[in-house]
């Protein structure tokens, strides 16, 4: 949700779904053509905060729909543990809510994730699927053990979040984990996450706690990934340690016909980094598979 003092660009309205287990909050913009969902990454990020530089560029050819998932933005009022299970769960019933039979989905870092078990578990519901960073596509995580016996030991998620909730430390996280290459509005992104990380009080989400076991991450879509029958495009930074682009190429390869892209230079928030190159990228794959769909 936008602080009280920000507002919102022309032909976007700030809404909310009344769903099983509380309000949803979300984005809408744009009044014709097919729908399509954008779903955000997981830790400190929102709808506004991931994609505030692609709803204005869809919006003129498409209708767009941004929520904040459980726990983030103006959605901190749902309850329940925001897990992989869940969260596809809350996506089926956005999909009702909105009176969408059928959507594009476009996913970032967790948001894909979802948007994935989603296309495997409900292919009707899905025209299209675009993953950006996904995760899901590996089955562990740099230093495994380590991080989830760190996650996994009282009070070491709070203390960390505490330790982030200034700006020199979220700058310092952004530029070493996130982005590999010079960010314009840099200084906007980390005041947006401070907020987002003030009021969220963890840099964690539900979805990151529940994933890692000793052993393995629990959602793991590879195996899965051939039932995909819809037009896909896989997204991903050459740079990105989260998702290393070689998981994304094998993720492409294992998904009939899809579309596989590669963003030089880097990181694991490409929607953000290098906004107008992954705008170019998505609005060239929704264009090039229009002709493919029934009539909106």
């Amino acid at each position: 949700m936008l602080s009280k003092s920000a507002t919102l660009p022309e032909g976007i309205a700030e809404c909310v779904a009344e769903l099983q287990n509380g309000p949803i909050h979300y984005y809408r913009a744009g009044e014709t053509g097919r729908p399509i969902v954008l779903l955000h990454g997981g830790g400190t990020d929102t709808a506004w905060l991931s994609w505030k530089k692609a709803i204005p560029a869809l919006a003129p050819d498409y209708r767009v729909y941004a929520p904040d998932w459980p726990g983030h933005g103006g959605s901190k009022q749902y309850r329940g543990k925001a897990t992989q299970e869940m969260l596809e769960g809350c996506l089926l019933q956005l999909l009702d809510a909105w009176g969408l039979q059928k959507a594009t989905l476009v996913g970032l870092s967790m948001g894909a994730s979802v948007a994935a078990g989603f296309t495997i578990g409900h292919p009707e519901r899905v025209a299209r699927l675009v993953l950006t960073d996904s995760g899901g596509l590996t089955e562990r995580v740099q230093w495994h053990l380590l991080s989830y016996l760190l996650l996994k030991t009282p009070l070491f998620p709070q203390l960390t979040s505490m330790l982030m909730l200034n700006r020199p430390s979220i700058r310092y996280s952004l530029e070493k984990q996130f982005f590999k290459s010079r960010v314009p509005d840099l200084d906007e992104i980390v005041g947006e996450v401070y907020q987002e990380l003030k009021a969220k009080k963890s840099i964690y989400s539900d979805w990151q706690l529940d994933e890692i076991g000793p052993r393995r991450l629990k959602t793991f879509h590879l195996p899965e990934l051939g039932r995909i029958r819809c037009p896909t495009l896989v997204v991903n930074g050459s740079l990105d340690h989260l998702v290393p682009v070689e998981a994304a190429k094998l993720a492409a390869e294992k998904i009939p016909k899809a579309k596989f892209e590669v963003i030089a230079g880097c990181g694991h928030w490409p929607n953000r980094e290098k906004p107008d190159e992954f705008n170019r990228i998505l609005q060239a794959f929704l264009k090039e598979t229009d002709a493919d769909l029934p009539p909106a």
